[in-house]
């Protein structure tokens, strides 16, 4: 009976050491967002309506490890439990009635960082026949980027069909944004 009454005494110290051990790890948590700065690029001028032609690249220079230690100073980088891409948005900054987003069929984003040199598809829009300056890609939420967030260099590659010519280079903004949940 001793021994029975010590065995539960013993899991009873257990559970109560891993309940409060959950509860340190949960007080230090946070969910950071993470948004690029407007990031600029240029389109080059299209010549023909192949797909998958190069629509511009772009690197973007951020310091995760910073901005989590804005959010909470006790965790970094190394504290990343899962990296979610949440948008894409590209803004023309120079088109007309005749070049923008419409002369495009379709569009994709692919993406990698020093941390991780494989190139994902990130997001991809089918493009309307209407003027636009404004596109907003459809990004694949569910995708795991953690791997690649262990770096301060973030490499974004745009290509798409052309459905019409365009007549000159279109200057593009880019904003992307991130949700990271971080804790210990």
């Amino acid at each position: 009976m001793k021994k029975l009454a010590l065995l539960f005494l013993c899991s009873a110290l257990v559970a109560g050491t891993m309940q409060s051990c959950n509860k340190i790890k949960d007080a230090v948590k946070a969910d950071v967002p993470l948004t690029s700065t407007d990031v600029e690029f240029d389109i080059p001028p299209v010549d023909n309506t192949n797909p998958n032609a190069a629509m511009g690249s772009l690197t973007l220079t951020m310091n995760v490890d910073s901005i989590i230690k804005a959010a909470n100073s006790q965790l970094g980088v190394g504290n990343i439990q899962n990296a979610k891409l949440k948008s894409i948005e590209l803004q023309i900054t120079n088109n007309d009635d005749s070049t923008n987003f419409s002369n495009f069929s379709s569009a994709s984003a692919a993406f990698h960082s020093d941390a991780k040199t494989t190139d994902v598809t990130i997001a991809t829009a089918t493009i309307p026949d209407v003027p636009a300056s404004y596109l907003a890609l459809n990004v694949n939420t569910s995708l795991e980027l953690k791997d690649y967030m262990n770096s301060s260099s973030f490499y974004y590659t745009f290509t798409g069909q052309a459905r019409r010519v365009t007549k000159h280079p279109l200057h593009v903004k880019a904003t992307i944004k991130y949700d990271l949940t971080v804790s210990l």
